[in-house]
């Protein structure tokens, strides 16, 4: 089962989940867990972060990335990040944390550390579009028309959502991509719905 930090409150399937475990193993460390998130995404902060640090006892990578999260929310920054050190410490390869982490990154502006997490992050979960919605920002904030494209694409192939959308909107206004058969099929589509302000891609 996923709890991941990244996409916390992502919908109501992952909501249920958490929710009847909270209810039916409510005494189980994982069900500890399902009760933090729903804390958290609830906004009660405090009882989020004393139910992620119940379960520290034991080395548990949901709990520290649910605490590393919690605590970036509350501005915490230092302590988020220790906690998302002390997950990749257990799973160097956990994506959540990786995800969180190149988020984080972001935000700093360390656009090269920040794509070299998402990819890692990427590289466990090759469908997951928050993962690739991310990583064309960051590609498309350091330059890289391209890379940004190839990811949009792939985000768009597994799911349309608002955000891929509109990265691929503000890519095609950006570069020049008339060579691009399957960018001006999509680009067709978007023209035609609009994805955008109406006339955005007119030009």
């Amino acid at each position: 089962l996923y709890f991941g930090a990244g996409w916390n409150g992502a919908g109501y399937e992952q909501w249920a989940i958490r929710h009847w475990i909270a209810q039916h193993a409510a005494d189980t460390p994982i069900g500890v867990v399902a009760q933090a998130w729903l804390a958290d995404n609830d906004g009660n902060k405090d009882k989020a972060l004393a139910l992620f640090q119940k379960c520290l006892d034991v080395p548990d990578t949901a709990a520290y990335c649910g605490l590393g999260l919690t605590l970036w929310q509350l501005g915490r920054h230092d302590e988020a990040m220790a906690n998302y050190q002390a997950v990749l410490a257990i799973d160097p390869a956990h994506p959540e944390t990786l995800f969180n982490l190149a988020i984080a990154r972001s935000k700093d502006g360390a656009w090269e550390e920040a794509e070299a997490l998402a990819a890692r992050a990427l590289a466990s979960r090759p469908g997951d579009t928050d993962i690739l919605n991310h990583l064309a920002s960051v590609r498309l904030a350091r330059g890289d028309g391209t890379g940004a494209m190839e990811m949009i694409g792939r985000s768009l192939a597994v799911q349309e959502m608002p955000r891929a959308r509109k990265l691929f909107v503000e890519l095609v206004r950006r570069f020049d991509w008339s060579g691009d058969d399957d960018t001006r099929r999509i680009m067709a589509r978007a023209l035609t719905e609009p994805w955008d302000r109406p006339g955005a891609l007119a030009h």
